[in-house]
């Protein structure tokens, strides 16, 4: 296949699945974030794993609720109040995610002695998954006006 008769199949499929694409690449760019800044808290600060993966979260949350809300899921709230819900949400629902991921760091390296970096990417899946379920379908959920 030639590069033009990929481009077409590639534009389409975009468009068909532009919302997952989004959030793949977006999810990229979020991980890239968490990941910089558990090297930088682990390593320039010589934190523990668990607090560097604390610290390393609640820096990519901050980055993942902007492009999430403005590329992934085109959220618009009418009001302030709506907006600080759907922010408390998803905070929430990463809450869940922190803990998840900080115990499982807490457990696998600070206990077991295992190598950060590989359960740093284990455990990374399991919550890309974990909150793109979370986002699509409670946080940035379309509702229905009754």
């Amino acid at each position: 296949m030639t590069r033009r008769a990929v481009w077409p199949l590639l534009s389409s499929f975009v468009q068909k699945h532009r919302e997952p694409v989004m959030y793949v690449l977006c999810g990229a760019m979020s991980t890239l974030v968490d990941f910089l800044a558990y090297l930088v808290a682990s390593r320039w600060f010589l934190a523990t794993a668990a607090v560097s993966t604390l610290i390393a979260n609640l820096t990519a949350t901050g980055f993942a609720y902007v492009v999430n809300k403005r590329l992934v899921f085109l959220s618009s709230v009418g009001n302030w109040r709506r907006l600080l819900l759907e922010i408390t949400a998803f905070f929430l629902s990463r809450a869940v995610a922190i803990v998840t991921q900080t115990a499982f760091m807490w457990l696998t390296v600070d206990v077991l002695r295992l190598p950060d970096l590989w359960m740093k990417g284990i455990i990374t899946l399991v919550i890309i998954v974990m909150n793109y379920a979370t986002s699509k379908w409670i946080v940035f959920a379309r509702r229905v006006k009754k």
